[in-house]
């Protein structure tokens, strides 16, 4: 008998878009499957947009009261039967063969708790033009990688059962940065991720995403939570040896910053100061600051978007 795949499907307000990703979960080549679909507190039409597909015993439909991805995740898995769950966002399109491709995967490498496949993404105003973030996909133990950089879209994983419960999911408080967050945790504790080199994952972009900065101090805020409770998990040495003081002088950085994107001066200040504190980077903080203090808040905000832009596109080519 083949392994069922829970395809879980959180939903708030998308009306828009859920049709399309219910469609490329039922269509999926590997037939031993169950759709999920959380509606986290829609206020719009998403429970009439996906009425049609209820009938389909392959569908599981719950409501619940807006609680954030993590919740609406958690509570898919609770409601699941699968040996693997799998993650699609309802503005995001699988491919046909992810699913059986990345059971293949799992299927063969037993000591593997994760897959993550490549993943195309596209503006929602020119969908015929496919892009791709140009960095290296690592496989294996990949925990130094994931301390670094945040890679592995949602949507391109799946992870056997056993492994997502192994750290009892996502975080349920986290609404921003849950991804990361769970894929740090599971690799610490020894779970390998397995690089599926095909692309079996759209995810669909705005102009909007690249120009709206409001969350990123949310985001960063975030993270650092998460990295706190990761490294109070580590032994000394181990914080010595994963180098804790710099990835907290980074992500401290990376705060300031985004509060510069709001315009927030005095706020990156306080950041900027504890971020370089120990560092021999301090010699410059009194350079840093005037530079902050001086220059317009507008004109900052201004810089950093540029650049930040400049950064995503660079990393971006066309497939």
């Amino acid at each position: 008998m083949k392994s069922l795949v829970s395809i879980i499907i959180p939903a708030y307000n998308a009306e828009k878009y859920v049709k399309v990703a219910v469609d490329s979960a039922l269509g999926q080549t590997y037939h031993s499957i169950e759709v999920i679909i959380i509606n986290d507190g829609s206020v719009d039409g998403t429970a009439e947009a996906v009425k049609p597909y209820l009938s389909d015993k392959r569908v599981v439909y719950f409501e619940q009261p807006n609680g954030g991805i993590s919740r609406a995740r958690n509570k898919a898995f609770e409601l699941s039967h699968g040996d693997y769950i799998t993650f699609l966002d309802t503005d995001d399109i699988d491919a046909l063969e992810k699913v059986e491709e990345e059971v293949n995967f799992l299927e063969i490498n037993h000591d593997y708790g994760v897959a993550y496949c490549r993943v195309l993404s596209f503006y929602d105003d020119a969908p015929e033009k496919m892009y791709e973030y140009d960095r290296p996909m690592p496989d294996g133990d990949i925990f130094r990688d994931l301390l670094r950089h945040q890679f592995i879209n949602p949507g391109s994983v799946m992870i056997r059962r056993e492994v997502f419960a192994f750290e009892n999911g996502f975080n349920p408080d986290f609404r921003d940065a849950e991804d990361w967050d769970l894929w740090r945790r599971l690799a610490y504790r020894g779970v390998k991720f397995g690089f599926v080199d095909k692309p079996l994952h759209y995810n669909r972009i705005s102009k909007k995403s690249l120009s709206g900065f409001h969350n990123q101090v949310k985001m960063k805020k975030m993270n650092l939570r998460s990295f706190e409770a990761l490294f109070s998990r580590m032994s000394g040495d181990e914080r010595k040896k994963y180098g804790e003081d710099k990835i907290f002088r980074l992500l401290k950085t990376k705060l300031a910053v985004a509060h510069l994107l709001l315009e927030e001066k005095k706020e990156a200040i306080v950041v900027l100061k504890d971020a370089l504190k120990g560092s021999w980077r301090i010699a410059f903080y009194p350079f840093i600051i005037l530079f902050v203090k001086v220059i317009p808040g507008k004109l900052i905000s201004g810089l950093v978007k540029f650049f930040w832009q400049l950064k995503h596109k660079m990393l971006f080519y066309t497939e």
